[in-house]
C-alpha cells in the first residue's frame, strides 16, 4: 500500500507540456475534478484507488465501534496525503512548463526558505526556533537558456538575512 501510495497513484495524474491538467476517467487522479473544473462524469474507480479504500472498509467492518472515530480520521489522513502528491505533481509540472518556455533573453528564479539560525546556540528549543530573533537562511535558483548549445543553467545563490520580517 505504501508503494502504491508514494509511487504508483502520483504517475496516475496527468499534466500536459504547457501545464495544464488533463481528465482522468477515475475520479481519485482527475485533476482537473480535485480543482472543481471537470465537466466530465466519474463513475469508476480504478484498481490502485479500489485496493486503498477497500483496505478502509474491510479494517471498518473488523473493528470495534469505539475505533471507528480513529479510522475515519487515517482515512482523512490519507486523503490529505493523497492530496498532497495531486498539488506536487501539478506544481513540478507548472515548473517544467515555464522551463520549457523560457526564452534566452529570461530568467526564472525560484526561492527558497530554508531555516532560521540562532546565534547564541546550535541547540534550541522549539519556541526559540520559532520566534522572531536570528538570521534566515534562503536559497535562490537562478534558472537560465544557455544561448551557445540551449541548455538550461542553474545557478544556487544563498541569501543571509537578519530581516526578521
Amino acid at each position: 500500500m505504501r508503494r502504491c501510495l508514494r509511487k504508483d497513484i502520483p504517475k496516475e495524474y496527468k499534466v500536459n507540456e504547457l501545464g495544464k491538467a488533463l481528465h482522468s476517467d477515475c475520479i481519485g487522479h482527475c485533476l482537473l475534478y480535485a480543482f472543481g473544473e471537470c465537466n466530465h462524469m466519474h463513475l469508476n474507480f480504478c484498481d490502485k484507488c479500489n485496493y486503498i479504500f477497500g483496505v478502509f472498509e474491510i479494517i471498518q467492518q473488523n473493528i470495534n465501534l469505539e475505533f471507528q472515530p480513529i479510522l475515519e480520521e487515517y482515512q482523512k489522513k490519507l486523503i490529505y496525503f493523497m492530496g498532497h502528491h495531486a498539488r506536487k505533481t501539478y506544481l513540478n509540472a507548472q515548473l517544467n512548463a515555464n522551463l520549457a518556455q523560457l526564452s534566452t533573453e529570461e530568467a526564472l528564479l525560484i526561492v527558497d526558505y530554508k531555516m532560521k539560525i540562532l546565534p547564541k546556540s546550535a541547540r534550541e528549543t522549539k519556541a526559540d526556533f520559532y520566534g522572531k530573533r536570528g538570521w534566515t537562511l534562503h536559497s535562490v535558483l537562478v534558472y537560465t537558456n544557455d544561448k551557445e548549445n540551449e541548455n538550461k543553467k542553474v545557478e544556487a545563490y544563498d541569501h543571509w538575512s537578519d530581516d526578521t520580517k
